[in-house]
């Protein structure tokens, strides 16, 4: 079992990197914006939102709110399902699109040209599948040490 201050300690870093790549994708997109694309502007409104998420994260790392906590693992919880949801669409559109026979004329080609993209596919949901399992685990012991420390601070009434 990890102690409570490894889960702190993973907590912070996470919540940090992620403050750090929201932030960074805000300020790119932000330049992006100004093609005026459609791409941009949903890449734009996405980092705003990550941000905001990111921030109530962090939020409840120091106000020690599991609350705070549980509505970000929620978020993640559902970006991971949308993620899914598109890779398991990308992968029926594409299947389709390269096995008729107006794409890829060879029969040979466009069997392996489906077998390459089901085989993609299946490595970017074990990837997600992986990434979210880490993040899902640091969160919930994170959730675990916040609501430790809260019980903790009650009980002794000690002003950390």
């Amino acid at each position: 079992m990890v102690s409570h201050e490894t889960f702190r300690s993973m907590g912070f870093i996470y919540g940090g990197l992620q403050f750090i790549s929201s932030l960074l994708l805000l300020i790119n997109s932000s330049h992006l914006v100004a093609d005026g694309s459609v791409v941009a502007i949903c890449t734009l409104i996405a980092s705003l939102i990550t941000l905001i998420a990111v921030i109530i994260l962090i939020a409840g790392f120091f106000m020690r709110k599991a609350i705070f906590v549980t509505i970000y693992l929620r978020f993640v919880t559902t970006i991971y399902v949308l993620l899914l949801i598109i890779l398991f669409i990308w992968c029926i559109v594409d299947g389709v699109k390269y096995s008729s026979h107006d794409e890829i004329p060879d029969a040979k080609q466009r069997e392996v040209a489906v077998t390459g993209i089901t085989a993609i596919t299946i490595l970017w949901i074990v990837y997600a599948t992986l990434l979210y399992s880490l993040i899902s685990w640091i969160l919930n012991g994170v959730i675990v040490t916040v609501r430790n420390d809260t019980v903790r601070l009650v009980s002794t009434d000690d002003r950390v």
